[in-house]
């Protein structure tokens, strides 16, 4: 591992300020589960490690009349064992349960895995590709067994947070702060597709800090459930996930919201399954149907056809589940 300087900031401030300073010399670290590999396989080699874990709040998981707020630091297993997030967000808790290894999950933050860098191993190896400023995706031509099916366009990585769908399904928000100021956005429009950027997989700034997420009101108390499917049952990511959340009444959907994981370069909004589900009575035959909706348009590459099916029938699954 390079050497490096490790600073601990002590204010929001003080972290941004630093960032100013350094630029793209400077990383963030707070939990360091997936920094910290990446330092040691000398993949990143930042000249600063600006770490924030000891900043006041910034681990925090508050109640508000709006919703949940969680400070960046909040960790996984916290979110995973929180009775009210239990009650009140249960797709999350589920999401934040099944994040990697219990070993992790203590340490993991909450940004950190929403901000994680992508899994495909010819990025992680050092393989000149289009996300390390090379000019070709190795995947289409390679082993792809477990890359896009949608979204790809040039570059066919996928996101492989748990809780990120669940985030998303839940229309929450993310607050970014900078030397010049604040800005909030939903988590949804916060991750960058190929086609919008293929170096970046966040609109995030090298000046800029995730500080804070929130859960707003809408889906409180709604019917909740996550669906993981992956090679080891210990602490591998989803080959494939279903994040869906949804108000029902005597077996009507009145309102439904289902996200992808691990089959896309972001959190995937199933949206043509949540138009077939909408103001329906669900039953096996609508719950396959809205898996099948919305994998219409998967294109899959050479080796990662079964994640087709393996889709499908997690909405289905999910779906199910909810009523």
């Amino acid at each position: 591992m390079k050497k490096f300087h490790h600073i601990y900031a002590s204010s929001v401030q003080e972290a941004v300020a630093l960032l100013a300073e350094h630029g793209a010399k400077a990383r963030i670290i707070a939990g360091g589960s997936d920094q910290l590999r990446w330092m040691k396989d000398r993949l990143d080699t930042p000249e600063v490690l600006i770490n924030v874990s000891r900043i006041p709040g910034f681990d925090r998981i508050e109640w508000r009349e709006d919703g949940l707020h969680l400070g960046a630091r909040a960790r996984i297993a916290h979110i995973a064992a929180d009775p009210l997030i239990q009650e009140r967000y249960s797709v999350l808790a589920q999401a934040a349960a099944v994040v990697a290894s219990p070993q992790i999950r203590n340490v993991a933050s909450i940004a950190g895995d929403l901000l994680q860098r992508p899994w495909c191993y010819y990025f992680r190896e050092g393989f000149p590709c289009l996300r390390r400023g090379g000019n070709i995706c190795f995947a289409p031509t390679g082993d792809n067994r477990f890359h896009a099916i949608l979204g790809g366009n040039r570059s066919f990585i996928v996101h492989d947070s748990d809780a990120g769908p669940a985030m998303v399904a839940l229309g929450a928000q993310i607050t970014i702060a900078s030397v010049r100021g604040t800005r909030t956005l939903p988590l949804e429009d916060f991750y960058l597709l190929p086609a919008q950027d293929l170096r970046r997989e966040y609109q995030l700034e090298p000046d800029e800090l995730v500080t804070e997420l929130h859960v707003p009101t809408r889906w409180l108390g709604a019917r909740g459930t996550y669906v993981k499917i992956r090679q080891r049952g210990s602490w591998d990511h989803g080959i494939v996930t279903v994040a869906a959340v949804a108000r029902v009444e005597d077996g009507v959907f009145q309102d439904v919201s289902i996200v992808l994981g691990g089959v896309a370069p972001k959190p995937w909004r199933a949206k043509e399954a949540e138009d077939l589900l909408r103001g329906q009575a669900v039953d096996e035959a609508l719950a396959t149907a809205a898996g099948a909706a919305a994998l219409a348009n998967a294109r899959p590459l050479s080796r990662n056809g079964y994640k087709v099916a393996m889709a499908q029938d997690a909405i289905r699954d999910a779906v199910l589940a909810l009523v």
